[in-house]
């Protein structure tokens, strides 16, 4: 049986005619300002679907654009990539005709920062990875920012301490990135200070300073190795300041951090040997984590997950702070 449509009585008609006329009436009673703040209301409320799909149709055109402009970000991007692998694979080509080592990249293992150390000669962070890492002493450590620190004392599979760039015995072998200058970076009040650079060299306020591959000598006693490198490249600072003591040889220049050292929640330590790893400058099994069988039994070299190497803690007057 089909629904009839719905036909208002004469009755119902008059009852709607005569609330409009109260209404009416009733508004055009009320002040100037009443009057246009109703009529204001009862506009948005009529015009709101509009505006909405008028909007709809803009945001549509807008994301539009963007992925266009996306789209040609990632294409160039590819191929700005095909021409770094290129570029890569010719460097290798010649290190390899030249008798050097091929460069490689490494890989990165994200780590959560759990806990912080500092002491008067070392700070430090604990960290903890998802998965068993096979720790390696002196593994650099970075951040989305810049370089951190490196691999100090494992933990377990899971854990390992760092040693920050800013513990005062630590130095790294650095350069200018625009000039190729070579310096040594240490510690400093307020920051930290690229030293051993000419005073005639070209270094001008900021200037990148970046990591050079060069470790730098120690005296470590016969039998003794020099300190492991970072490995080249790796974005340190920016040069903040720099001056030419008349009565000095080298100039003084203050470097601004890239990394924050008290604002990291996850770090990434780099995993893999690279170009930066160099056997021939420690002992056999040096840098590896030690076999079950402890001094006096067999030890395979072989870096393993599951049992921490020991690194002597420094020696430190009174207690280390918190």
């Amino acid at each position: 049986m089909l629904s009839r449509g719905f036909h208002p009585s004469g009755q119902t008609e008059k009852a709607a005619f005569v609330i409009c006329l109260v209404l009416c009436a009733g508004l055009l009673a009320l002040p100037d300002g009443a009057q246009i703040g109703i009529a204001d209301s009862l506009a948005a409320v009529t015009t709101r679907p509009f505006f909405r799909l008028r909007d709809f149709v803009e945001d549509v055109g807008r994301v539009r654009r963007e992925v266009g402009e996306l789209r040609a970000q990632v294409a160039a991007l590819e191929a700005e990539r095909t021409e770094v692998a290129r570029f890569r694979r010719d460097a290798d080509e010649l290190r390899a005709a030249a008798g050097l080592r091929a460069a490689t990249v490494g890989t990165l293992q994200a780590c959560e920062v759990v806990a912080r150390r500092a002491g008067r000669l070392t700070n430090m962070l604990q960290i903890r990875s998802p998965v068993p890492v096979a720790w390696r002493l002196y593994q650099p450590v970075v951040s989305p920012a810049g370089l951190l620190g490196r691999v100090r004392q494992a933990v377990g599979a899971h854990e390992a301490w760092i040693e920050l760039i800013t513990s005062p015995e630590l130095a790294v072998g650095c350069e200018i990135e625009r000039t190729g200058v070579l310096g040594i970076l240490r510690p400093r009040e307020g920051g930290l200070g690229l030293e051993m650079v000419g005073r005639d060299e070209d270094v001008v306020v900021g200037d990148r300073v970046l990591t050079s591959g060069i470790a730098e000598i120690r005296d470590a006693g016969l039998g003794g190795s020099a300190p492991a490198s970072f490995p080249r490249g790796l974005p340190v600072g920016v040069v903040r300041e720099v001056s030419t003591p008349a009565d000095q040889l080298f100039k003084v220049i203050h470097v601004d951090p890239l990394a924050s050292f008290t604002r990291n929640s996850v770090v990434f330590v780099i995993t893999a040997p690279g170009a930066w790893y160099l056997p021939a400058l420690a002992p056999a099994g040096a840098d590896t984590v030690p076999s079950a069988g402890g001094p006096n039994g067999p030890a395979t070299g072989e870096p393993r997950a599951t049992e921490p190497f020991a690194v002597p803690a420094p020696q430190r007057p009174g207690k280390a702070g918190g």
